[in-house]
């Protein structure tokens, strides 16, 4: 069972204009999720059964510095993202080091919650 939890409760979120419509910049995130682009959460599969975001697959950062690649397009839309933003940063690099062109890091878990991003975490019941 899961259970949905935010945290910063008076950090404001991001929001923005689409078509009309307002939406977090998280929502955006899972739009494009939806039309092919990915959420990467760097941290390591022990960091992320703690806690993940909606859409995001664990791909730890030790992997790709040992040389694993996301097997994907290169011009596919790949966000980042790790705890604290530092790892999300260092992969973003080497991923444009090996071709990926539209990467972006989106920083750490709480830069995605003030994006409007809910941390779910697994509970024993």
């Amino acid at each position: 069972m899961s259970r949905i939890i935010t945290t910063n409760q008076d950090q404001s979120t991001e929001t923005a204009q689409v078509a009309g419509d307002t939406q977090t910049r998280f929502e955006q995130i899972q739009t494009e999720i939806s039309q092919g682009a990915l959420l990467l959460d760097v941290r390591t599969p022990e960091e992320f059964a703690e806690g993940y975001f909606v859409g995001a697959v664990n791909f730890d950062s030790a992997e790709i510095a040992n040389g694993k690649l996301p097997e994907v397009d290169k011009d596919t839309k790949i966000y980042l993202h790790c705890r604290s933003g530092m790892r999300a940063g260092q992969v973003k690099s080497w991923l444009e080091q090996a071709g990926f062109n539209n990467v972006e890091s989106l920083g750490g878990l709480a830069e995605i919650i003030a994006m409007g991003g809910e941390l779910i975490q697994g509970v024993d019941e």
